[in-house]
């Protein structure tokens, strides 16, 4: 258990930030950093999914691939087409938070490549067999080093220990620091002509206590990480004031939870919002 607590606050407070240039000024430190985690994701990908998808456009159809994970089973906007499976979503959100980073760190990235589009909603550049093939292989490793070494070096049982409890541990970690950030019934819906409120108004903050932010990596500051994404997290405590100030003085709401408890109950309010089937919902709404 000790494994992945310690590998998710490392990559939540070095990894995260080295992919988004705010550790050293020199691109090759950041490089180097961003590829000490092959737990969670590869760096391209990364790129790609969350730098430049998700922090471009956050919450906008078709644009944000968050919103487009695993759209048969989870249904976390209203843009996603509603279906009958959506009903057991809460059933489905338990099982991804335990699997996500195991399946986006292997299954999606080489699905991507071969697609040449992420979440149908970045497209892949054209980039150097070099890189493409340092991406292929790296995928690989981590699914050597996860789920084969083990059995040659374990008894049965626990290579199987080894290969499932540090993979949800780490998973769960990754999910609760980075699902509850946007996906609330005050952020989903929510989008402003104005990049900077749009960045304010889609995002959600909570939990602003040194336990998280050590634990989340400054990441239960999202308002501000959104606005300021090349800023290392260890300013993100100080910048927070400022903004709510600048939020209250121009009218822009500034949504935020007192900690991780309220955080969840908006996150599961949410989840539990998208499953219902929304011509029923419309259909009652007439009816009244």
């Amino acid at each position: 258990m000790v494994t992945p607590l310690l590998a998710w606050v490392c990559v939540a407070n070095t990894v995260h930030d080295a992919c988004h240039f705010a550790i050293s000024t020199s691109w090759k430190v950041n490089a180097i950093i961003s590829y000490t985690s092959p737990w969670t994701s590869s760096p391209t990908s990364w790129y790609l999914q969350h730098v430049i998808g998700h922090h471009a456009y956050p919450n906008v159809p078709h644009k944000d691939p968050d919103l487009a994970h695993a759209p048969a089973f989870l249904r976390v906007h209203e843009s996603i087409r509603w279906k009958p499976m959506h009903k057991f979503q809460l059933i489905a959100t338990a099982i991804i938070w335990t699997l996500g980073t195991t399946l986006y760190m292997t299954v999606v990235p080489l699905k991507a490549l071969a697609a040449g589009v992420l979440n149908r909603a970045v497209y892949l550049p054209n980039e150097s067999v070099q890189l493409k093939t340092r991406h292929v292989l790296g995928r690989i490793a981590t699914a050597l080093l996860l789920w084969a070494w083990p059995w040659f070096v374990f008894e049965t049982y626990k290579a199987v220990i080894w290969c499932t409890v540090p993979m949800f541990i780490h998973s769960l970690c990754f999910m609760l620091a980075t699902q509850i950030n946007h996906l609330t019934p005050q952020n989903a819906k929510a989008c402003d002509d104005d990049y900077f409120v749009h960045q304010v108004v889609t995002s959600h903050s909570f939990a602003a206590s040194y336990p998280s932010y050590l634990f989340l990596g400054g990441l239960n500051y999202q308002v501000e990480h959104h606005l300021f994404p090349t800023v290392n997290h260890c300013h993100l405590a100080a910048i927070q004031p400022i903004v709510k100030r600048l939020c209250e003085k121009h009218g822009i709401d500034y949504h935020e939870s007192s900690g991780l408890p309220e955080a969840l109950q908006k996150y599961v309010l949410h989840i539990n919002n998208m499953s219902e089937n929304p011509k029923k919902l419309d259909s009652k709404a007439h009816a009244e």
